[in-house]
């Protein structure tokens, strides 16, 4: 019995966020936040609406003994600051097919999906944690759950997209994104982009444009020991890792416009991604290390059998 995952696995359905566990929808519940929804802690709900209960119990005392007064109250807390993002677990493996976990995204220029350098989004595929027996019945839970999240804030008659591969009848796989930049204020502080790694001449020169006024958002993974990996090391680290996933659901509505259909869209926002068990290693001797044959060793032998 491997004591590691054993534990790991007795603490994880202790958590009340855990995607393995069937009870986890009893805890969250989908909460709308400017044009998004994001599910957000049942507990974080309570004290939302405590808040704004209160609230409106001394608007109503401050108005009846504000008759004739001239002084201005304070202004009001926003009540949707109690309300807390879930942080969804589970275990997975990153698929070493589908990781595409480059510091830059591998963006060479405008595409359909990243005009600019900024719509850039990490992102990568987390599959059954096959070398882990124990999660994967645990697995089958996560994409049953994340499934029955979806279908709670779907809107009649949209499609849907995000998260799931369309074209998989039986769900194998969760779509994982990190959005790399975010847009500042001028008076914010600014952490530098410049020295952030690029692969091309046209990432380079866009990193530079951007450095006014973007923040850069690096990948919160760590490795097996718990360190922060480095940025040129994202995929090599996280390809073919079984980790632990931490992520925050969220889905927003885009309304039917020019004889295209409404859909909804989901993405599962990386929070955190620390690995178990470090991606496998396909070794072998160097080429310079390796003594090469002075005659090509695949063609027929010119010595003669002797009989």
């Amino acid at each position: 019995m491997n004591f590691f995952t054993e534990a790991q696995r007795r603490s994880l359905m202790e958590n009340s966020h855990y995607l393995g566990a069937a009870d986890i929808r009893n805890e969250v519940i989908w909460k709308k936040s400017g044009q998004e929804n994001t599910l957000v802690a049942k507990d974080s709900v309570a004290a939302e609406d405590e808040h704004a209960t209160e609230s409106d119990s001394n608007e109503k005392k401050e108005d009846d003994n504000s008759e004739g007064s001239t002084v201005d109250s304070e202004p009001e807390s926003d009540p949707t600051t109690f309300l807390t993002p879930a942080p969804l677990v589970f275990i997975a493996q990153i698929s070493p097919e589908s990781c595409f976990l480059m510091p830059d995204g591998n963006w060479k220029g405008p595409t359909e999906y990243a005009q600019s350098f900024t719509d850039v989004k990490l992102n990568c595929l987390a599959v059954v944690p096959s070398q882990t027996p124990v999660y994967v019945n645990d697995f089958t839970n996560v994409v049953g759950n994340i499934q029955w999240f979806m279908a709670q804030s779907e809107t009649a008659g949209y499609s849907k997209q995000g998260i799931f591969n369309a074209s998989e009848t039986q769900k194998r796989s969760i779509k994982l994104r990190h959005v790399l930049f975010q847009k500042v204020n001028a008076e914010e502080d600014i952490e530098s982009i410049e020295n952030w790694p690029v692969n091309n001449e046209n990432a380079r020169k866009a990193a530079t444009e951007l450095k006014k006024n973007h923040r850069i958002i690096p990948l919160p993974a760590y490795d097996i020991h718990g360190n922060l990996i480095h940025p040129t090391q994202y995929r090599d680290t996280l390809k073919g890792a079984v980790v632990r996933v931490t992520v925050l659901l969220k889905h927003w509505s885009i309304t039917a416009k020019d004889n295209v259909n409404g859909r909804d869209t989901y993405t599962a926002d990386i929070e955190n991604l620390r690995v178990l068990v470090a991606a496998p290693k396909f070794g072998g001797s160097p080429k310079a290390a390796r003594k090469i044959a002075q005659t090509d060793p695949g063609s027929p032998s010119k010595k003669q059998r002797r009989i």
